[in-house]
Formats: C-alpha cells, structure tokens, sequence
C-alpha cells in the first residue's frame, strides 16, 4: 500500500509539473517589460475550505532511499555500460532497465531493447499488475515471479515479494553451465565462464540451484535458513518495515541481538560474522574469526593453486584481476595480464569459476558461507592442491541450526501438533493449559519455570488464517535463552543450564515419580514423557467397573527409558519390571537425548539419530529397526536371529489378538485398533470408541498402545516386552502364570534388571603372551583382544595391564591401557602380566599371562615326569601341563624314534624352537634317567 501511495504523490508532482508546462503553451512570449510601481494591498479575500490533510512523509523517505541505493544510481556503470550502443540489448534489459524486468516478469521474454536513459525504479517492482499486497500474493499475470528460475534451471521461492529481488540476483551461468561447455568439447581449451555480478540469491540456495560448479562424489548444502523474520531478502535488506528500506541496505542493529561478536561502528561489522560452528575451516588456528576471513584464506590458497596449475599443467602463466575478462595470460612472468586467458581445461575452467562465484558475490559469507566453502575446498582438491589443513564443512541440507530445526517436527507448521487448537469457535482463547506444555513455545517456558501453565497460549495463524506460523511451533526460545531476545546460537544458554526453572531438575512423571539424565536431555523429558502412566489405569481400576480408554499420550520416549522406575506401563502386581535403561554397552555421549537426538558435539537440530554412530558395534545394521543382540536373546522364540523391533512385534500382535478374543467372548462387543484415529479402540466396525473395557482389558489395552510408541525397541526392549508379556499373559487363560506362547512357541519373559538397566553382565577376560618362548631382549607382546562380553563388542572394553618382573628388570609396558601392549624382557626370571577388563557397564575380569626366561638351559627344574620307553622326560616351561602327553613334541611315539649317535631323537628340531641344545653331556641332561 506503501508503494500505492507513492505512485499516488508522484503522479500529483508529475501532474502540477504538467499543468504548470501547459499555463505557457497558448502563443509565443514576447519581451519582459519594466517592472511596474507596488501597487496598494488588496482587500483580504474569504476563507477558502479546508484543504486535505497533509501526507505521512512514507513517500518521500522512500524516494530519499531510493535515490541512495544502487538502483538508482543513473551515473553507474550497470546502466551506462551501452551508451556507445544507444540502448540495452534484450539479453541485458531483463536487470538493467525497468522496462526491461517488468516486460521479462509478464511472460520470461524481452521483445525489444531498452532505452539507456533509465535506471530500476519504482515502477519495476510496484507495478500494480505484479503483486497484491493485500493477499500476499503474486498475480497470475507475473508467472516468473513464482517460482523463479535460476541459470541452472532449478527454481525456488522465497514466499513473499523477495522473488522479484531474486530474478536479477542469481547470476547468468552456474554449475551446469561450466558442464555442458566441457560435454560439448571434452579435450578443450575453454575460453573462461563467469556467474555474473552480486548472484546473492544462488549463493542462499546452494545446490537446490546449483549456483557454483559441484563435484561428482561430493555433497552439498542446500538453502541457507536463518532465524524466522530475518531469512528473505525484503527481511534483512529492508529492515522490519520494508517501505521504509528502500536504500536496500541491512542494518547491524539487525543482528546485534544474536551476533554480540559484532561491532556495530566498525566499518565492515558483518565480517565478523559467524556460525555458531567453532570448526577452524582454513586452518589458521582462529576458530572464532568471522566467516569472511575463514573464506578469505581458502580463496586466497584456491587462487595460488589455480595459478600453479596454470602454470605447470597448462604451460601458461595466469594472473586474476577484477576487471573483465578477469583471468589474464601473463605471456611474460611479470605479474600483469597480457590478454584473455584461453586456455583454460577442465580441471583449470571448473576452479576459476568457483573463485570467480567467491568474487562476484561479496556477501556469500553471510548468504552460504558452508556453500562457498565447499566450493573453494573442492576446487582446491580438484586442482590436487593440499587440503589436510583445511575443514570441509559438513553436508547438512538446509545450513545453520535454525535450518536444521525448520526440518524438524518441532517447527512443522503444518503438523497436527500445533494445528489442532486452529478452530477460533472451539477453541477461542487458543491452546489450553493441559496442553501448551509441549505445544507451545511460550507454555513450555511457563511450565519449565513451577511446574504449572498459568494460562492459554493464543496460536498465530498465516494471512489465509489456514495453519500456524513458526511463532506456534517450538522454536528456539522453548528450550534456549539468549537476553530477551530469540536464540539462535547453540552455545547460548538453555533453560536447564540457567537453573531458574525448576520443573527441570528433577523431572516429574504422570505418575508422580521424578527422574533425571543430569543434563539438557530433561527438557526433553518434560514432554517426551506422556500424560498418563501405569498409576492412571490402577487408580482407574480401584475406582471404577468399567472404563473407556486411557491413551498414554505420543511419543513418550523418556517414560519407557526409565520403566519401572516412573512406572511407565500397568505393571501387574507379584511381577518385577526393568527400570532405566543405562545403555550399559554405548560410550557416554550416545546415553542421553541430546547425545543420541543432537549427535553430541554437533548441536544437530533436526534431532534424527545418526545410524552411523551405531556400526561400530551393531555391525552391518541399515536401520534402527535392524539393532538387536544376536547373543541369546531370542525373546519371541521362534529361532531367528533378528532386531529388537521385530522380537517386540511378535508379541504386540499375539497381544492384539489376545484383546479382541477377550473383548468378544468377555465382554461381548467385538474390538478394533485404528492406529492414528482418536480414541484408537473402536467398536469393530464402526467409528464410536470402545467404551466397556473391564479392569482385566483396560490394562492390556494400556500396554499395547503404549508399546506402539516408536523406538521403544531401543529405548528399554526389556520393559516393553515385560508389560506386554504379562497383559498376553493375563488374557489368555485368566492366570498370570508364564503360559505366554506365540505361533505355538512357549517364550521366556524377560528378566529384569532392576534398577540398572537391560542386564548387563561380566565380561570374560583373555591374556595371552608372544613369542611362545621369549628369550632376554625379546620384545614380548600381550594380547587381551580375545576377552569377550555379552553386551559389547571388544573394542568397547576397556583394559588395564600390571606387569611384575623378576627384581631389577627395567622392563615397562608401551601402553598399560591397551589391548595389545610390549615390553621387552630384559633379566632371566618369571614375568607375569595381568589384564583387567571393564566393560561400558562397569563390570570386570581379570586374567595372567606368565612365563620364565632361563640363563641358558642350564639345570631346567623336573617338575613333570613323563614314563615312556626311552626314560622319564622332563619338562619346566610354564607351557606344558601335566596333560601333555608326548605327541605334542615328537613327531612318533617314543618307541619308535631313532636315536642318533649324539643320543638325540628326530624330534630334537621342535624343542630347538624355543630351547638352546646342549652340543655336549648325557642324554639324561635333558631326558632324566
């Protein structure tokens, strides 16, 4: 409406200047006379009517704006680059001329060239054909506006009147035109290809346009997106109010909120500009300069190895300068351009475009800076330049943590979350105090600081009044304090780390009982826990017959985690349950929320685990359904080896046919289960909810859809499987007395763990020593990698050597921690090392390997007789045991070997392995009598 009034006050100007043009159009002016004398003051005329009421000065400060930006800039070379020409030519009007961009917006062609004279003025934008600002929407007359498509031909949107920045700022080549030119001419040489000027808008899209040239094998950003308000170009280059903006530059005071590390007065403030990332990406050792300098340094190395390459691969020295052509054969060593670089190959073409994407567009720090230096690492590697002091950032789709959380189901504004209170007559004050606990930023913060939501949270609705907006949804506020103001930094401070909010530390269950992770993960707890427990269906049961349903609430991760000890499910009197889930066999960052959810470390705010992170130990596993114990854990007894979540759903549905059995022949009313349909049991078919469930029933029906929460496969598998055991086991034959069979096979109910979690046992500990034999000055190896556990893999244990050796030795472990250390034997005597093995649960074993080293085979001690035909043999290696028998050094039975004339059998070669032979004295030395 802004731009409305504006055409408004501007056509008046133009119509005064029109009138006062056409008062002397009647003849031709003859000659000024002589001024005449003052004549006497006029009687005073009648008072006219009141003239309408002055303007607001909107316009004018516009057009004052207007006239500071570069869009008006007539002097400027973007519009007096084709005066020698006389007008701008049809591929070139498009950005360069008003009348070229709204001709363009019509129908994406441009029929005639523009005139040199002009500029982009308010016309280009705020023609009335384009846009309705009163519906927020583009017309249909202006089909290239939404969306809009970009050199690669990819096309995005903004969503709002940005698009129309967009059209012109997104450069006129990309990555797929770097590549269709080397299809076209594998061998080259290629002339240089350049984006263009200030191509913002392919830079905030990344590769969903494709914008710089992207390397086959690699992965790349998409979209950079920032905090709600400030994320399209109307949001931070016209300021809150855009009508007032108009000089289209941003504002410090934008980002000062968040951005403390800023300097408003410094000249460039947004240079210093960063992620919330502290990864040093060039390897300078300032993981906290802004983004700006950390692209700096890896253009500046890209820019050397383009002009190493130039010179080495091409034959031909190269130079850059900010003028076109910009890349410059330097024929002569100087140091100066000597004309257009032609020769450029594949390799040499795809670099200097991506520098040139880095050049041409000033802001891509703040626009994509992981995008930008993506493209850089990548040429850089390309080129075989050195990139190990150097970070690639990480391939995140939508960059940034509010990126990430905009995937998220906490900002899923059209999720049934945050829409179900949408209906202004059934719920008119908005999102009750039962509920804006956990659906609503602003309930959370109240509950999180007493416990109790004081009043209804108001939902905020899009202009169609359709579905809420970001504002609705649990957006950073909710668990993040950053002065007042929305937090968008992960190293600001939560809610539970600025310990005013008690609700938080402990967390209290629906069923009365508190708990605690002892970190961030409680606020997740808060909500992720449900709304009813196993004590809401027993004081159900005391109080009345019958019952309708009771829905333990979505998505209750923290309540299943901790079992028995928030009574998550209805635990039949007489059993005993497993309490939390300690994950006794995961490192101590994958034990938590927010170290499984976040992938600790990397503030992951779309809050989806990493599979990866779990290949380590559960070797080979696609997905999470897949994660299991192949140990002696096969709960559903019907043989295979298989993950947690199909050994659960076996009996879910023994348990499911089970109910409906019960609630026919019991009660009479045939029973349906609609997952997703509130109240889920229905009366079998029909729609109304199943409302006679018994005190037998209602607690079986508790445990089962309970145990369609996802995840609890991974959460605590013993727990679910427990609870729906014994509801199978109540159902089936009136008794809770272990007859559970499914498909025929009678199962074994889980143990439980207590209080310690999914039953963790001792590891069994090995020690074993090489060489079999070790002589002085021998370097010996340990070996403990042969100690097994139940729960973990090996190299989750953790081991502990202490190494005793005779009196004076010198001899030292190389790692008393690892798995496999040295030492060197350095004295005749006894060694011996003994291995301590914990596993990630805290349980150990402890195992001995020993030997003695002799002073040369002299007098070996007759500790193991052996009676045979040739005379009684002797052994003293720590080695042999009495069960030894003689096979196991000689190649025959005794009497049978032949003796030479040294009085040595055939045999002697296998003892001269470890054993220095005497060349002289009886046999008896070493064979007895």
């Amino acid at each position: 409406m802004e731009g409305l009034r504006l055409f408004q006050r501007l056509a008046i100007i133009a119509i005064l200047i029109l009138t006062v043009g056409m008062l002397g159009c009647s003849g031709d002016d003859g000659d000024r006379g002589p001024a005449g004398p003052q004549g006497p003051e006029g009687p005073a005329g009648p008072e006219g009517p009141e003239g309408p009421g002055g303007g607001d000065g909107t316009g004018e400060s516009i057009l004052s704006d207007w006239q500071q930006s570069g869009h008006a800039d007539i002097e400027g070379e973007p519009f007096r680059h084709w005066d020698a020409e006389g007008e701008i030519p049809t591929s070139c009007a498009r950005c360069h001329s008003s009348e070229g961009f709204t001709s363009f917006l019509m129908d994406g062609e441009i029929e005639e060239a523009a005139n040199t004279e002009g500029s982009i003025s308010c016309s280009a934008c705020h023609a009335s054909t384009i846009y309705d600002w009163a519906s927020g929407q583009f017309n249909a007359s202006t089909p290239q506006l939404e969306p809009v498509t970009f050199p690669s031909g990819d096309t995005a949107t903004l969503d709002d009147p940005s698009n129309l920045c967009m059209v012109c700022h997104q450069g006129r080549e990309s990555g797929v035109s770097v590549q269709t030119a080397i299809d076209a001419n594998p061998g080259g040489p290629f002339r240089f290809i350049n984006i263009h000027y200030y191509a913002a808008a392919a830079s905030l899209f990344g590769s969903e346009v494709n914008g710089g040239f992207e390397y086959d094998g690699k992965e790349y950003v998409g979209r950079f997106t920032h905090v709600p308000t400030r994320d399209t170009c109307l949001e931070c280059h016209m300021g809150p109010t855009p009508a007032e903006g108009h000089t289209f530059n941003p504002q410090p005071a934008y980002c000062t909120d968040c951005h403390g590390e800023i300097d408003p007065d410094a000249e460039n403030p947004f240079r210093d500009i960063r992620l919330t990332s502290t990864t040093d990406f060039d390897g300078d050792g300032d993981a906290l300069e802004g983004l700006f300098f950390e692209i700096q340094t890896l253009a500046d190395a890209l820019l050397a190895e383009i002009q190493d390459y130039a010179a080495v691969e091409i034959g031909t020295e190269i130079v850059y300068a900010n003028n076109y052509p910009y890349f410059f054969a330097d024929t002569d060593g100087d140091g100066t351009g000597d004309g257009n670089y032609t020769e450029f190959d594949a390799p040499l073409l795809r670099a200097a475009y991506n520098f040139q994407v880095t050049q041409k567009e000033p802001c891509g720090y703040i626009h994509n800076a992981r995008y930008i230096m993506q493209l850089l690492y990548d040429s850089i590697e390309d080129l075989g330049g050195d990139v190990s002091g150097f970070v690639r950032p990480p391939d995140v789709g939508a960059t940034g943590v509010v990126g990430e959380w905009l995937q998220s189901g906490h900002a899923d504004v059209t999720a049934e979350a945050f829409n179900h209170w949408n209906d202004p007559v059934e719920d008119p004050e908005g999102i009750p105090v039962g509920c804006a606990k956990c659906h609503s930023e602003d309930g959370f913060r109240d509950f999180a600081e007493d416990g109790t939501v004081a009043e209804p949270v108001p939902v905020v609705l899009n202009e169609a009044g359709t579905q809420v907006t970001h504002e609705s949804t649990l957006s950073c506020g909710t668990c993040h304090l950053h002065e007042g103001q929305i937090a968008v930094t992960t190293d600001s401070t939560t809610l539970y780390e600025a310990g005013d909010f008690t609700a938080l530390e402990p967390v209290t269950f629906p069923s009365g009982a508190t708990a605690t992770l002892n970190g961030n993960s409680n606020m997740c707890m808060a909500c992720h826990q449900g709304r009813e427990s196993g004590v809401s269906v027993s004081s159900a049961i005391e109080t009345l017959d019958e019952h309708r349903f009771i829905n333990r609430h979505y998505f209750a991760a923290a309540a299943i985690r901790f079992g028995t000890e928030v009574t998550a499910g209805y635990e039949y009197p007489g059993r005993t349950y497993a309490g939390q889930n300690t994950y006794p066999a995961h490192p101590a960052d994958l034990i938590t929320c927010v170290g499984c959810h976040m992938r600790e470390g990397e503030a992951f705010h779309v809050f989806e685990p990493d599979i990866t992170r779990c290949n380590d130990c559960h070797v080979g596993i696609q997905s999470f359904e897949d994660i299991g114990m192949t140990v002696g854990q096969d709960y559903d007894g019907d043989g295979t080896v298989e993950g947690y979540q199909a050994e659960l759903d076996a009996f879910k549905a023994e348990l499911l046919a089970e109910i409906q059995n019960y609630a026919t022949n019991t009660i009479g009313t045939d029973i349906e289960y609609v997952p997703g349909q509130y109240p889920y049991f229905l009366v079998a078919g029909t729609t109304d909810g199943f409302t006679v469930f018994d005190d037998t029933l209602l607690p079986a029906a508790f445990n089962f859809h309970s145990a369609q929460d996802p995840c609890n496969d991974m959460h605590n598998i013993e727990y679910a499987i427990q609870t729906v055991y014994d509801s199978i086991d109540s159902l089936d034959d009136g008794t809770l007395n272990m007859s559970v069979q499914i498909d025929g096979n009678v199962v074994t109910r889980p143990t439980a763990a207590g209080g310690g979690g999914n039953g963790n046992t001792a590891p069994s500990a090995s020690a074993t020593f090489s060489p079999a034999a070790p002589a002085i000055d021998d370097t010996v190896t340990l070996d403990a990698s042969g100690s097994t556990d139940t729960e973990d893999a090996p190299l989750q244990l953790n081991y502990s050597w202490a190494l005793t050796a005779p009196d004076g030795s010198t001899a030292v472990l190389s790692d008393a921690t690892a798995a496999s250390p040295t030492f060197t034997a350095d004295l005749a005597g006894a060694y011996s090392a003994t291995v301590t093995v914990t596993d990630t649960g805290g349980l150990t074993d402890t195992a001995t390997a020993s030997f003695t080293i002799g002073d040369g085979g002299a007098e070996p001690p007759t500790t193991v007789i052996f009676q045979n035909t040739i005379g009684n043999i002797t052994f003293s290696h720590p080695i042999h045991t009495s069960t030894l028998d003689c096979s196991a050094c000689h190649t025959a039975d005794p009497s049978e070997l032949v003796v030479d004339n040294t009085g040595r059998t055939q045999a002697h070669g296998f003892c001269e392995e470890c054993h220095a032979q005497p060349t002289s004295g009886p046999c008896s030395f070493c064979h007895g009598n």
